[in-house]
């Protein structure tokens, strides 16, 4: 059923900071049973199971379901292998939660190509009933306790009838009575399949667990067949045994008998009136009335461990109900056969829609791949738990194509953001839809010195800086203290990572929201010995009569760079350098004063002038603004104009 053979995967391989999550495991699961993944958090199971399920990949091995390889392969072949053969229980549900209980199950079986509404109805009704959810069938999965959004889960995954069964701690958010009751379903459910189990409970997987592979520190460090008679010792909040209680008392006449219980000697005040058929009942004590609508059941006898009658008594009977001459497939839920009876063309070179089927990242990941087409019209169809990006559901697709073809629909234009990365070996530009981030590949505490439109904002030190457009303020800005800005809102939003404060640096510590057509720079302070350049434009409105001269001054200079020797080269607007010499032995306020001649101003038509400074003995590549490499720098210039006229 399963084999895996030498598996390992890393987070941040190679770094300081490398996790090795799952460390050269060799495994072989069989056709059935209920095999149970237990350690303490973050052992490494989750991502074990991720990757027997095809959701993480692997840095080396290989993984066989049904002596299929999905390692190494092509995400949407690994997409079609886990549809047909493995069904997922996650511990957070995963629902749509505005559509009802039927449609979350219904819709996996269009996943896999069952698209008879007879064969359907059959399917989903018959899993709804065997988990207790049949009566809520067309509520909407929004409206559900934790418990009953547990059984739509689990339903979702079986009503497809897979193989395998993964299950990401799937009790991890419930009570004991939904714990137990979701725990024998799944165990019942194991008997003619494979169930692989997420868990750090070691009581219910030594009670429920056909194998356990014990995991730590991305090891399997023990693999026990589980073949006990144990019962499970498992007290159920939800149940008071009455016969437990020490003291019991039976007060009352011909006309009352009250059954008194307490486990402790606390005076009771109570005063308790009937009247017209109702009962009063006054207190200082909280009272809680049980009836037949409470979650509070009273025992009359003594506790007693479960056994495991509990969930043998749980029968799935899926096979005899099914129609076993429809063949699984996988499909799309959004079918291209029904776009082209609609008059779409299909054509994955010259196109003018696409669409995405997921959450925020798929849509995302679609417009990247894409290339940021501007003639494009992008879809994104939510299935994700977030869906910051998408308008349209599921449920949803009839209409769309209909709005589609009548053009009844409204376009968002959102800019992207351009950036222009410059190092010592090369400069390049690339474009983000909703944010870049940067931080030290190895956790280091960053210094960068920010500017807005070459004004300095400041100088900042933390774990980074998150530059991201409206479309991109969602979770993982909010995750660090940024803000939600509305998507037609035009802007760019500066956010710190872990900002730091004390006597040498004062960082802003909320996030900055900038018009969209402000410049942003960021550059990190590095040593001395790196060099430094730094590239100041200056302009001039004087007549061709006119004489203007230019002021620098140093300012903010850093204490190492006192007493060091500058170079600068004074270029026009057509690139030519009119002026270059040496700026002294730097001090703080050192000024120099650069006059264009009056012949070069008539030819600069664009009275704009860009001064270069570096430190002497750096290298560099030239003056000249298109040859000119920027580098860190710790200083910054202030310049001012005086026009004389001759």
């Amino acid at each position: 059923m399963i084999r895996i053979l030498g598996l390992n995967k890393y987070y941040n391989k190679g770094r300081r900071n490398q996790i090795h999550v799952i460390n050269n495991t060799n495994l072989e699961l069989p056709d059935k049973g209920l095999v149970a993944l237990l350690g303490p958090s973050g052992c490494g199971k989750t991502t074990l199971l991720n990757a027997i399920g095809g959701l993480d990949r692997v840095n080396k091995g290989s993984i066989y379901i049904n002596d299929k390889k999905i390692t190494s392969k092509f995400s949407y072949k690994v997409d079609k292998i886990r549809n047909l053969n493995i069904g997922y229980i996650f511990q957070d549900y995963k629902l749509i939660d505005d559509m009802s209980v039927y449609d979350n199950v219904a819709m996996v079986l269009k996943m896999i190509g069952i698209k008879d509404k007879k064969e359907i109805k059959i399917r989903v009704e018959y899993i709804l009933e065997r988990v207790g959810m049949y009566r809520y069938r067309y509520r909407p999965c929004g409206m559900l306790s934790g418990g009953e959004r547990q059984r739509v889960g689990i339903a979702r995954a079986l009503v497809k009838n897979p193989d395998i069964i993964l299950a990401d701690e799937p009790t991890g958010n419930l009570d004991s009575k939904n714990t137990i009751e979701i725990m024998n379903i799944i165990k019942a459910i194991s008997k003619d399949r494979l169930v692989i189990l997420v868990t750090h409970e070691t009581e219910l997987a030594d009670f429920y667990a056909s194998r356990i592979l014990k995991i730590e520190d991305g090891k399997i460090i023990e693999d026990v067949v589980n073949e006990h008679n144990n019962e499970l010792d498992y007290k159920l909040e939800n149940k008071i045994y009455l016969k437990d209680i020490d003291k019991h008392n039976v007060l009352g006449d011909e006309n009352l008998n009250i059954n008194y219980y307490s486990d402790n000697d606390e005076r009771i005040n109570i005063t308790l009136v009937v009247r017209n058929g109702n009962i009063y009942i006054k207190s200082n004590n909280k009272i809680e009335i049980i009836d037949n609508s409470s979650s509070i059941e009273l025992v009359d006898d003594h506790y007693k461990k479960i056994s495991k009658n509990i969930y043998q008594e749980y029968q799935f009977d899926f096979n005899n109900v099914i129609n076993k001459d429809i063949k699984k497939k996988y499909t799309s839920i959004f079918n291209p056969i029904t776009l082209i009876k609609n008059g779409f063309n299909i054509d994955e070179n010259d196109y003018n829609i696409a669409i995405a089927i997921g959450g925020d990242g798929s849509f995302l990941r679609m417009v990247k791949e894409t290339n940021f087409k501007s003639d494009v019209l992008y879809l994104g169809i939510n299935t994700g738990t977030l869906g910051f990006a998408q308008e349209i559901h599921v449920n949803e697709l009839d209409e769309l194509i209909e709005n589609l073809k009548t053009g009844n629909y409204k376009v968002n234009e959102f800019g992207v953001q351009e950036t222009n990365l410059y190092s010592n070996n090369e400069n390049s530009k690339f474009y983000s839809l909703n944010d870049i981030v940067i931080r030290d590949m190895d956790l280091n505490t960053l210094k960068l010195d920010i500017f807005i439109d070459d004004a300095l904002l400041e100088h900042f030190a933390g774990d980074g800086i998150l530059v991201s457009t409206s479309f991109g303020s969602t979770a993982y800005n909010l995750s660090f203290g940024g803000s939600i800005i509305y998507n037609t809102f035009h802007a760019l939003e500066l956010t710190p990572v872990a900002p730091l404060n004390n006597k040498t640096y004062r960082t802003l510590t909320n996030s900055l929201v900038l018009p969209q057509n402000k410049n942003i720079e960021i550059i990190p302070v590095s040593n001395k010995s790196k060099g430094y350049s730094k590239a100041v434009k200056l302009s001039s409105t004087c007549s061709t009569a006119a004489k203007a001269t230019f002021s620098l001054a140093l300012t903010s200079l850093s204490t190492d760079l006192i007493d060091t020797s500058f170079k600068y080269a004074f270029v026009n607007g057509a690139g030519t350098t009119i002026s270059e010499g040496n700026f002294g032995s730097s001090k703080q306020g050192d000024v120099i004063n650069l006059t264009p001649t009056a012949q070069d101003l008539a030819a600069n038509s664009s009275g704009t002038y860009t001064l270069y400074l570096w430190i002497d003995g750096t290298e560099h590549d030239g003056v000249t603004p298109n040859k000119m490499q920027k580098q860190p720098y710790s200083f910054n210039l202030t310049a001012s104009v005086t026009d004389n006229i001759a």
